[in-house]
C-alpha cells in the first residue's frame, strides 16, 4: 500500500482528468491480481486507509448479497463512526433483478453507488435494492459508469485497453469512483462536513431519473450543483422503513428532514413532498 498524487490526466495531454484531479491518493491493494481475496483482507485495508488520514475511501469490490450485517459491511460502519471517514462502494454487477445490492455497499453507512451511462440511463448490471433481509433503501446514489476510460496500470488488460496508458471499462466499479471524487471536492469546500452530512449533501442534490428509489437511490450524482447550492437536506431520500403483513394502520410513522444553509445568508425554502412507491410510481 502507497500514498500518491492523483494525475492530471497528463499521459492524455489533460483531456482524461478525473473527478477529483487534485486529490492526494492513498492507494491499498486488497485482492490478489484476479481480483479474488479474503474479508479479512479487505477489512484491514479499510482499517489502514482509515486510521492514516483518508477523508473518503472508494472501494469498488463486491461480495454477496447480504442485509449489512456480514462482517464487511459492519466494518464499513465501526470505521465510518470512529475515524469520521465517508466510504463510496459499489452496488455490485448482479443488476435487473431486485434485493441485488451486494456487501460491503450494504452497510448502513455507505454512500452505496450504481451506474448509469452517459444520457443517465441505468445499466442493466447495476445492483438494484432494495437491500435484501429489510428492504432499506440501497443504492444510495448512481453515477456514470458505462464505457468509462480511466486510468490502466502498466502490463495489464481489463476491459477494453485504449492505449498505454488508459482502458475502457463499464460497471458500478468505474461509477465509484467519480463519486469518490465528488465527496473530495466537497470536502475541501466544507471541511467541518461529517460523513453523514457529506453523504446528504451529495443525494439530496443528486438528479434524479424515471426509476423507483430502489434502483437510482436519489438519482445520478451532480458534483456542480453539490458544489454551488449549499443548502442540502440532511437524509435524502426519506425512508419509512419495512412494514410487515399484517401492520396497524392506525399508527403514523413520520420521519423529519432537515436542511443545512452553509451560506452566510438567510434562505427560504418552498418545499414539497414527492412520494413515491416501489415501481417508480407517484403516489
Amino acid at each position: 500500500m502507497a500514498s500518491t498524487v492523483a494525475g492530471s490526466g497528463a499521459a492524455s495531454g489533460g483531456q482524461r482528468r478525473g473527478v477529483a484531479p487534485g486529490a492526494e491518493l492513498m492507494n491499498g491493494k486488497v485482492l490478489d491480481n484476479f481480483g479474488n481475496g479474503q474479508e479479512s483482507w479487505v477489512i484491514a485495508g479499510m482499517e489502514w486507509a482509515a486510521t492514516n488520514g483518508a477523508d473518503v475511501i472508494s472501494m469498488s469490490l463486491q461480495a454477496g448479497v447480504t442485509d449489512g450485517t456480514d462482517p464487511v459491511s459492519q466494518a464499513v460502519n465501526q470505521l465510518t463512526e470512529a475515524n469520521g471517514v465517508l466510504f463510496t462502494i459499489a452496488a455490485g454487477n448482479f443488476g435487473s433483478a431486485r434485493e441485488t445490492v451486494t456487501a460491503p455497499g450494504a452497510a448502513n453507512q455507505a454512500l452505496t453507488v450504481g451506474a448509469v451511462d452517459k444520457s443517465d440511463v441505468l445499466a442493466g448490471f447495476s445492483g438494484r435494492g432494495p437491500r435484501a433481509g429489510d428492504f432499506a433503501i440501497k443504492p444510495d446514489i448512481t453515477a456514470p459508469g458505462v464505457d468509462i476510460i480511466a486510468a490502466r496500470a502498466a502490463g495489464t488488460s481489463l476491459g477494453t485497453p485504449v492505449d498505454d496508458s488508459y482502458t475502457m471499462l463499464s460497471g458500478p466499479s468505474m461509477a465509484t469512483p467519480h463519486v469518490a471524487g465528488a465527496a473530495a471536492i466537497l470536502r475541501q469546500a466544507f471541511p467541518s462536513l461529517t460523513p453523514a452530512q457529506l453523504k446528504a449533501a451529495l443525494m439530496s442534490t443528486a438528479v434524479p431519473g424515471p426509476y423507483s428509489v430502489y434502483e437510482q437511490g436519489a438519482g445520478r450524482v451532480d458534483v456542480a450543483r453539490a458544489y454551488s447550492q449549499k443548502v442540502y437536506a440532511t437524509n435524502s431520500p426519506a425512508d419509512f422503513g419495512y412494514f410487515p403483513f399484517p401492520h396497524d394502520n392506525d399508527t403514523p410513522v413520520t420521519r423529519t428532514i432537515g436542511y443545512a444553509n452553509h451560506t452566510d445568508a438567510d434562505v427560504t425554502l418552498d418545499l414539497t413532498v414527492d412520494v413515491t412507491a416501489e415501481d417508480g410510481s407517484a403516489r
